[in-house]
C-alpha cells in the first residue's frame, strides 16, 4: 500500500522515535509503497503491515463515523492482518 511520506514520518515518529524519523525523512521517497520499501521501514523499526492496519484505521476515520469510513478503515486493516476499527465487535 503506499502512503504519502509525511503520513509515514509522523507514524515513525510515534513508534520509533524522531531520530529514526529523521532516517527516515532522508531515506524515504514521497510515496512510500509498502511493500517495495518494507527493507527500509523495518531498519527504520516499524512492521511495514502494523503500519498498514494502523494508517489504514485511521484513512478510514478521516471520513467521519459514517459507516463508509468505518467500513473503509476495517476493510484496509483485515486486507493487510490487521483489525482496521479496533472498537468493531465481532
Amino acid at each position: 500500500m503506499v502512503f504519502d511520506k509525511q503520513s509515514v514520518i509522523d507514524h515513525i515518529s510515534q513508534v520509533a522515535g524522531s531520530d529514526q524519523a529523521q532516517q527516515a525523512l532522508q531515506s524515504l521517497p514521497d510515496q512510500v509503497d509498502t511493500e517495495l520499501h518494507g527493507d527500509i521501514l523495518q531498519k527504520l523499526g516499524v512492521d511495514p503491515q502494523q503500519m498498514v492496519s494502523q494508517l489504514g484505521g485511521e484513512l478510514g476515520g478521516k471520513f467521519g463515523d459514517s459507516q463508509l469510513g468505518s467500513q473503509l478503515g476495517n476493510d484496509v486493516g483485515n486486507m493487510f492482518g490487521g483489525g482496521g476499527n479496533k472498537n468493531q465487535q465481532n
